[in-house]
């Protein structure tokens, strides 16, 4: 039998006791509303130390191996992550989570925060909600088998790893980002109690048909399946980038235009990206949107409408810097018109 050492068994228990106090407070803050927040920190703090303690007497009496009690500490954190995925997974099956206000999906793009928009994107189509509720609580049983554990991480990991990416990149909170960044670090560590036999899985030889053993045409082949795409790619033509003018622009002045494009309605802001230029006249639901040709050197350039389908004016102009940071001068001409806009971007 491999002799446990004191560093592991303690680097066990370290994981095995965070993972168990964020997750009952997780579940014991939301369902168990009734008990106080400290308390209930109290009450977990207080049930964790009592094991500790228990399992190091019996330790010291000699009733209780390292090798069990390793075990025992990695037994209890596949049980508080599996608990955890459970719960996840009937949260969402139960519209816990992925749910929006009505109100607020009808609110413009930019106006949602990080959660909003992750919560819109995954929670649109419940049937992709339930399968994914349905592979975390199964990967979740599976955890709690010996037999299927390391299978069980395989799968998990992916869904934790993508779950911190979104989390921290769409910002859905310091504590939350925190929790699942723990709870992925202990589904690796419990991946690499098995690293014995991933290696021998995955590093081991396998035999290629004659032709290919060949040291060279088997590493021609695999750079192929890199450069392949790295030659498409350099060989494809993309659209052009103007990132001195890219950006979303509120209208300062517009002194030369009496009369918005719907009825009294004025311009508003101005959008410029990579292939659309489009003026809004006081809400989104009010826009000109059009395709644009820009030139860097001589700073002009010309927009065709797309939208709305009755505007067939081309725009012909110049975009100059104005008077402070971020602020821009379009002028130019359109049905007949001069046109001058004071523009200024915004964050």
């Amino acid at each position: 039998m491999t002799q446990i050492s004191y560093s592991k068994n303690a680097l066990a228990c370290f994981m095995a006791s965070v993972i168990g106090l964020i997750v009952s407070l997780r579940i014991g803050k939301r369902f168990i509303p009734q008990i106080p927040y400290l308390v209930l920190i109290g009450l977990v703090i207080l049930a964790l130390l009592v094991t500790i303690v228990l399992i190091t007497i019996r330790k010291r009496k000699g009733s209780l191996s390292p090798a069990t009690t390793f075990a025992f500490w990695n037994a209890m954190l596949r049980y508080f992550i599996a608990m955890d995925m459970v719960m996840f997974g009937l949260q969402k099956i139960f519209h816990l989570q992925f749910a929006i206000p009505l109100g607020v999906l009808d609110n413009p793009f930019s106006s949602l925060d990080g959660e909003q928009l992750v919560w819109a994107f995954f929670g649109k189509y419940y049937a992709f909600t339930v399968i994914i509720a349905s592979v975390q609580i199964i990967s979740a049983v599976m955890l709690l088998f010996k037999r299927t554990s390391l299978l069980a991480v395989i799968v998990l990991l992916p869904i934790l790893f993508n779950i911190l990416l979104l989390d921290w990149f769409y910002n859905l909170g310091l504590v939350v980002n925190i929790y699942i960044t723990l709870l992925t670090i202990a589904a690796v560590y419990l991946l690499l109690l098995d690293y014995g036999r991933l290696k021998e899985f995955f590093l081991t030889t396998g035999s290629l048909p004659a032709n290919l053993e060949n040291g060279l045409k088997k590493n021609a082949l695999r750079l192929s399946a890199v450069f392949i795409p790295v030659i498409l790619m350099a060989a494809y033509k993309f659209p052009a980038t103007h990132p001195e003018i890219y950006g979303k622009y509120e209208v300062k002045s517009n002194p030369l235009q009496k009369q918005g494009a719907y009825g009294d309605s004025v311009l508003t802001k101005v959008f410029i990206d990579n292939a659309d230029f489009v003026m809004e006249y006081g809400n989104y639901q009010k826009r000109w949107i059009g395709s644009y040709e820009y030139n860097n050197l001589s700073k002009q350039f010309k927009v065709t409408w797309r939208y709305p389908a009755n505007l067939h004016d081309t725009l012909y102009a110049t975009i100059q810097r104005g008077a402070g940071p971020g602020f821009k001068i379009v002028s130019g001409r359109m049905a007949n018109k001069d046109i001058r806009i004071d523009i200024r971007k915004e964050n």
